[in-house]
């Protein structure tokens, strides 16, 4: 049992490498990102940069997070930070009838909009109680700190990739388009 769980996990990391491997590849082709992330490895055609940037920044997330703590503290410092980056996510998607209204459609009745208020009241309480640690930790303030810290060090990363591709999307538009007529 211990063998079969020990295969899936290992299996599960690397699905989830060789998934996140390609976020950086096709930002690099919206370039939002440099197009050296895109670059195809020549004979097997997977983005090798793309995957060692992956995987440079997880081994810095794992050592990062487990300096001065037990394995315990710094799993859960990194399972914590991920829950309040898809909790952030969860809000803006449970504020969106709530704030949106009738811009993008009909308009929310009020089951969708006493769903939506549940659900965001929901998720930001789960973000709330992420910070507490479930483990003994050496002090839960450095904790709280820690989870919360790499949470929005990620959340910045990510608005700057955004702020990134939306100013060269705007370059994009504004320059002229010249046509060449050969005759």
């Amino acid at each position: 049992m211990i063998l079969g769980l020990m295969i899936f996990l290992l299996a599960s990391y690397v699905l989830i490498v060789a998934e996140t491997s390609r976020l950086p590849m096709v930002a690099g082709w919206d370039s939002t990102l440099p197009g050296w992330f895109s670059r195809l490895h020549p004979r097997f055609g997977t983005p090798v940069r793309s995957l060692c940037v992956i995987v440079a920044i997880s081994a810095v997330a794992a050592v990062i997070s487990s300096m001065g703590v037990g394995r315990q503290e710094a799993f859960q410092v990194l399972q914590n930070s991920n829950q309040i980056n898809f909790g952030i996510y969860y809000c803006a998607m449970f504020a969106a009838p709530l704030l949106a209204g009738a811009r993008f459609g009909p308009k929310p009745g009020f089951w969708l909009l006493l769903s939506a208020v549940l659900g965001l009241l929901v998720t930001v309480a789960s973000v709330v109680l992420t910070t507490v640690p479930i483990v003994q930790v050496n002090s839960t303030w450095g904790f709280a700190g820690k989870v919360a810290s790499a949470a929005l060090l990620t959340n910045l990363i990510g608005l700057a990739v955004y702020w990134r591709g939306r100013r060269r999307s705007r370059i994009v538009q504004d320059t002229p388009t010249v046509f060449s007529t050969t005759s």
